[in-house]
């Protein structure tokens, strides 16, 4: 309020310079800009005008500023911005310090050093106990998991299957032989199967590993330069700040040729890579994503080169143990391969991503490997057929006929270095059967074996004893213009052979025109009465037919219940028990593999064949009771 002087001027009281302060210092600020909080008499830095008129000259909202309590949010970001890195370099240098997440170089060596000083052989039912538990589930990210992880089975896994010889001709009785035996799908992934598939898989492994470090030594029969070989098991781990690019398949392909790429700067010939995804707590109770590759290669590692390797790239190189033995080969394969990676099917692919894989010199392309029984009359068979494939081959439009055969005969009874090795050579000018029959030698059938489990223990396989050949072609002797390395494993085991005429038996199924309920029920009580894994004669070979003769019917491969009633495999697995516990993205497409499983065998009953990828699509049909007990998480994925 204002007064009158006597002299006549005015001046305020006290009442007037508190509301000039209080008007100066009100805050106002623009809403259609969002701006900072300005007082009515704050200029523009670059304008003779306050912030006021500047924003009223735009036509803008300007409104007083009431100051209010922050949010728990405002006061989190505001936290946050003073402890978290503000760049990328930031952020990789803070995790690499992280104690948790270290991937120091010694200890990364320690670590994977120590894992190997125990027994693998036990190691191997210690992750085979918490696979079939499915105990890791919790822990798994992106489409990455375990053995027996991913789906509890079909319905046929684990039950009977009927294996036989129907050669009447061939038994001195006139009658055959069965042997009922278990069902298994041979997928990694499944938990009632996992065990079986992993040691298919670790006999496929050693068998192509030792020969392949035979073939090494031999010089006789390799062509390229060569040295006295062992086999190497080593570790790559791939650096903490690269470890995400494994989430993809993609990244996974890129990593993967980047060690090998590596490894060449190594004496390394080739060999077997073994993805692990994980790394384990102690007591194996939690696994944790921390990507690295196992390999069994044949070949010597520089330890000065591995440590420039690790200065320049921060890749790690390990050297764990050497193998000498075909036992030790397959039980370090069988215990890497118990927590190796399976990776999830893309949709409308045929196969999942493999994580096993060949290289080098022993990629697939490169190194042949076939099987042949040696003590059944198949195996004269199998040897013609390997024989007859090879007698010419085509290059570059051209054909070219079989010139010169090399191969060594040989055996390694303990270890490698203790490889016996006989060399032949034949020049068989067009005429493959004549060195088929000289091959036959090797071919010992045997019908005085015992038909209670005859096999040979997996756990502790006999000698190896192969046929290493070498294939060379052109236009003469002289004009050689590709060579073929293929090698023939003799096996020695006896569990699939006819006790009597020693053929391959084979899988039975009902004849084309079925059984009647009477003979059913008499199926059903011989299959409970006989033992499992014995060969037993029966007299009416009338009852059961080659399932490749009767063909597959549409209602699925022929199996065996527990009380001997014949059922049809669908193709459908179960889901798996722990599937609540996986990430969205494992929940859903596990979700999706089953309803499609569910879906193209409907159609393939209902229209005789098997649906095409857009048939499929169309008769999926995804229920709201997929989303029943679900968390916001799982509904913001989808």
């Amino acid at each position: 309020m204002k007064r009158k002087k006597e002299n006549g001027e005015y001046v305020c009281d006290s009442f007037d310079i508190e509301d000039k302060i209080k008007n100066e210092m009100e805050l106002f600020y623009c809403k259609d800009c969002n701006s900072d909080p300005f007082t009515r008499n704050q200029k523009c830095l670059n304008f003779e005008k306050t912030l006021e008129q500047f924003h009223v000259d735009q036509g803008h909202v300007v409104i007083p500023y009431s100051k209010r309590e922050p949010s728990i949010e405002e006061l989190f970001t505001q936290g946050m911005n003073d402890f978290l890195p503000q760049n990328m370099a930031e952020l990789k240098e803070l995790i690499r310090k992280c104690t948790k997440y270290d991937v120091d170089r010694v200890k990364t060596i320690d670590s994977d050093s120590n894992e190997f000083n125990n027994n693998t052989k036990g190691g191997f039912y210690a992750y085979e106990d918490k696979n079939t538990s499915q105990h890791f589930a919790k822990d798994f990210v992106s489409d990455i998991m375990l053995p027996a992880h991913v789906y509890d089975g079909k319905e046929s896994c684990g039950k009977w299957k009927i294996k036989g010889c129907l050669e009447t001709d061939l038994h001195s009785y006139g009658g055959a032989y069965i042997k009922k035996t278990l069902q298994h799908c041979n997928y990694k992934g499944c938990r009632k199967c996992a065990t079986n598939s992993i040691q298919r898989e670790a006999r496929a492994i050693t068998n192509r590993l030792m020969t392949f470090c035979n073939l090494k030594n031999n010089r006789k029969v390799y062509l390229k330069e060569n040295r006295s070989r062992i086999l190497l098991h080593i570790v790559v781990s791939i650096p903490f700040d690269e470890n995400s690019i494994y989430l993809t398949k993609p990244g996974r392909k890129k990593l993967r040729a980047r060690a090998i790429k590596l490894l060449k700067e190594f004496d390394i010939d080739g060999g077997v890579i073994i993805d692990h995804p994980y790394r384990f707590s102690e007591g194996l109770e939690s696994a944790r994503f921390s990507p690295h590759l196992h390999l069994i290669v044949t070949g010597w590692l520089d330890g000065q080169k591995v440590k420039e390797l690790y200065e320049k790239t921060n890749w790690i190189v390990s050297n764990i143990s050497t193998i000498e033995s075909s036992k030790d080969c397959y039980n370090l394969s069988k215990y890497l391969l118990s927590h190796s990676a399976v990776f999830m099917k893309e949709e409308g692919k045929r196969s999942s991503e493999h994580s096993v894989r060949y290289f080098g010199e022993c990629h697939n392309k490169k190194f042949k490997v076939v099987d042949v029984l040696k003590h059944s009359i198949t195996g004269y068979e199998q040897l013609d057929s390997i024989l007859w494939k090879r007698k010419e081959i085509e290059k570059k439009d051209n054909t070219y006929k079989l010139q010169k055969v090399s191969y060594t005969h040989s055996i390694i009874n303990q270890e490698i270095k203790d490889a016996t090795n006989e060399y032949f050579e034949d020049f068989p000018e067009g005429n493959v059967l004549k060195l088929a029959k000289s091959l036959r030698r090797y071919i010992k059938p045997e019908t005085d074996f015992p038909k209670d489990n005859p096999a040979f223990p997996q756990s502790d396989p006999p000698s190896m004893e192969f046929l290493q050949m070498r294939f060379d072609y052109g236009d003469s002797q002289y004009d050689i213009v590709q060579s073929v390395y293929v090698n023939v494993i003799f096996d020695t085991s006896l569990d699939e052979l006819c006790p009597e005429c020693s053929l391959k038996m084979q899988t039975l199924a009902p004849p084309n025109d079925g059984w009647s309920e009477q003979q059913a029920e008499i199926i059903a009580s011989l299959l409970v009465d006989i033992p499992e894994d014995v060969t037993m004669p029966i007299d009416d070979v009338t009852e059961f037919d080659y399932l490749r003769n009767t063909g597959i019917s549409l209602l699925g491969i022929p199996y065996f219940d527990f009380d001997g009633k014949l059922q049809h495999d669908t193709g459908i697995y179960e889901r798996p028990e722990n599937l609540d516990l996986l990430n969205p993205k494992l929940y859903w497409t596990i979700i999706k593999n089953t309803d499609a499983q569910k879906a193209r065998y409907m159609f393939k009953l209902e229209h005789g064949r098997s649906p095409t990828i857009e048939e499929l699509y169309e008769t999926i049909k995804f229920t709201k009771s997929h989303i029943v007990n679900k968390s916001d998480s799982i509904l913001s994925y989808f």
